[in-house]
């Protein structure tokens, strides 16, 4: 439980973050500042589509853990009559069958848990060619003061992208414990 909570204060502190660097980069250079949040749409779409698979995989393995928990307390629960009946080979079969599918599920899983660190990186690294290409030109064109005009922009976008990316694992917990929640609230009724 405390857990969840110390997910929630990493949300809030990185909304916060977020909201006070758009403010900072706005107040230096709004043009250079739109053009280099070009990279936030990308960043939302990509956890748009890349989140509610993962959340859907992450379901599918909790469901086999659940299995083979059950299968543990069931055993735990009547050790002695499954001794009595010789049963404890079929009981042993019956969990590794539910481990092993867990664990295929979670492989299975794994590869989509890598490509949700992709996309904030590539955004991140065009923002930064973006950032310094276009205000370079502004430069030039005497539409900004100095170049640290550009590092300061840089600077906050990057902080925003890298806090945007920092927000789906908090976002993703939530969505796990609502989800578990539903499950609890309809077999309590």
């Amino acid at each position: 439980m405390i857990y969840q909570f110390s997910r929630l204060g990493i949300l809030i502190q990185f909304i916060s973050l977020s909201i006070a660097a758009i403010v900072v980069a706005f107040k230096f250079s709004w043009v250079l500042t739109l053009a280099t949040l070009s990279i936030v749409p990308f960043i939302g779409l990509s956890y748009g589509v890349i989140i509610p698979i993962i959340l859907k995989m992450n379901k599918e393995v909790e469901h086999a853990d659940a299995k083979a928990s059950s299968i543990a307390g069931e055993v735990l629960g009547s050790i002695r009559m499954i001794v009595a009946c010789g049963a404890e080979g079929r009981i042993a079969r019956r969990y590794a069958g539910w481990i092993e599918e867990s664990r295929r599920r979670g492989l299975k899983m794994s590869p989509f848990l890598g490509l949700q660190y992709v996309p904030p990186y590539f955004a991140v690294y065009s923002a930064m060619a973006l950032c310094f290409w276009f205000g370079f030109k502004l430069y030039r064109e005497h539409h900004i003061e100095s170049v640290g005009t550009i590092v300061i922009v840089l600077t906050s976008v990057m902080l925003l992208a890298f806090s945007a990316g920092q927000t789906a694992s908090p976002i993703a917990a939530a969505s796990k414990a609502a989800s578990a929640a539903g499950d609890f609230f309809a077999i309590s009724k």
